[in-house]
């Protein structure tokens, strides 16, 4: 699947495994000599995990799908390489483990069939085991190239507070000030969740991420549905939808931006084939981009090959919006139910409630994440990276989720 202007955190190497790939990014490891490995509550599947890590090369025969031997026979030893051999595995719940390392611990979900074979595998982001404070997770942060902000907030109170006035492109996470003012509306009685709009038109259709693009044009959808696909695939689709149902001047006031784009335009002021449009779009003062919304508007829909290389494209056209008002929004619309989905980077097990809206785009990365504790604590961890290159998204993630954990811990779980 494409990325852009989206948020997914987990790369599907096959429609029954799916691989977390923040491990290419640790240091090497040389191969750790074969240990034991001790099952705290020996079970089938875990004894299935401790035959993977413990076998050079896996027979097909574990399989139910013998063509996803390969990629998991890649990310265990990709695994190993970055974080050594495991030494224990506890059951956690049904099907699901923790694979703990040296220094590491690795959540991980592992499904037989009744023929003993395995259906389902997965590998969560592993968690380093040391213990950080809010002094090394600052310097750590700015040790991480690229144009950044950060703001943690919990209470109410600004544990750090790096740059999160200041505006960035933020992709994606925009998208909380759309579901904060239909929220709004719906408060107000001008619009209900169950709702239906009667389908979508040709104009509407955006670029993935999403599902919403190859709807039929005539498919009733509710605001809930429209809502919730925003939020947990990132659909672009869905968001236009949702734009074209509230109007710009509420979203472009939530957010604090001078023109709202929808993803639509911003593929097509990007698409290098309408350099003349932007070009007049960079020259425009505020009113003379909205007079240039029509003609933007009746450009083709791009073809999605051309974002899907990783290079960076018209950097300035963006939603730039502050990890300050990320913040105020998410904290806005967190009960919401749609936020149930996706959790984002955070571990569900660290946190009663979890609300989590990111962004991503070549040269872009904005997570923020919404959590309240089992002690009642409530933070916002909201973090913006912009760069003229690509980023090292991975690297990044991982240190966010890291973060998210020490919160956890602090907290006390």
């Amino acid at each position: 699947m494409m990325k852009y202007f989206c948020d997914n955190v987990w790369q599907k190497l096959s429609i029954i495994v799916a691989v977390f790939s923040f491990v290419m990014l640790l240091p090497f490891l040389a191969l750790a000599q074969q240990t034991q490995i001790v099952l705290h509550s020996p079970d089938e599947s875990s004894q299935r995990l401790v035959d993977i890590f413990s076998s050079t090369q896996l027979p097909s025969e574990w399989f139910a799908d013998s063509s996803v031997v390969a990629p998991v026979n890649q990310a265990k030893k990709q695994i190993i390489e970055r974080l050594g051999q495991p030494i224990a595995i506890e059951l956690v719940a049904s099907n699901q483990y923790k694979i703990i390392f040296k220094e590491w611990a690795m959540p991980a979900t592992i499904v037989l069939d009744n023929q003993k074979k395995i259906t389902t595998i997965w590998f969560g982001p592993p968690v380093w085991l040391k213990k950080q404070d809010m002094v090394s997770i600052q310097k750590e942060f700015e040790g991480l190239s690229g144009n950044n902000s950060l703001l943690i907030i919990r209470n109410g109170q600004i544990l750090i507070d790096v740059k999160s006035a200041e505006k960035r492109a933020v992709a994606s996470a925009f998208k909380l000030g759309v579901l904060a003012v239909l929220q709004q509306l719906v408060q107000q009685g001008k619009l209900h969740w169950d709702q239906v709009i009667p389908g979508i038109s040709e104009g509407q259709r955006s670029l993935p991420t999403g599902i919403l693009q190859d709807f039929p044009e005539n498919s009733p959808i509710t605001l809930t549905t429209l809502a919730t696909l925003m939020i947990f695939i990132s659909d672009n689709t869905a968001t236009d939808v949702l734009i074209d149902v509230l109007g710009r001047s509420d979203i472009e006031k939530i957010l604090d931006l001078p023109v709202l784009l929808k993803t639509r335009e911003i593929f097509t002021l990007k698409d290098p084939q309408n350099a003349d449009l932007l070009q007049q779009w960079r020259q425009a003062n505020t009113d003379g981009q909205r007079r240039l919304l029509p003609q933007v508007q009746q450009r083709p829909l791009p073809s999605v090959a051309i974002f899907g290389g990783g290079k960076v494209l018209a950097s300035e056209v963006e939603w730039f919006v502050s990890n300050q008002k990320l913040c105020q929004l998410i904290n806005q619309v967190a009960e919401l139910p749609l936020f149930t989905v996706n959790p984002g980077l955070a571990d569900k097990n660290d946190w009663t409630k979890i609300a989590y809206k990111g962004g991503s785009e070549p040269g872009v990365l904005n997570l923020t994440t919404w959590l309240q504790a089992r002690n009642g604590d409530v933070y916002c961890v909201s973090v913006t990276w912009n760069d003229q290159n690509p980023l090292p998204e991975q690297k990044y993630m991982l240190w966010y989720g890291l973060v998210l954990k020490t919160l956890a811990e602090m907290s006390g779980k």
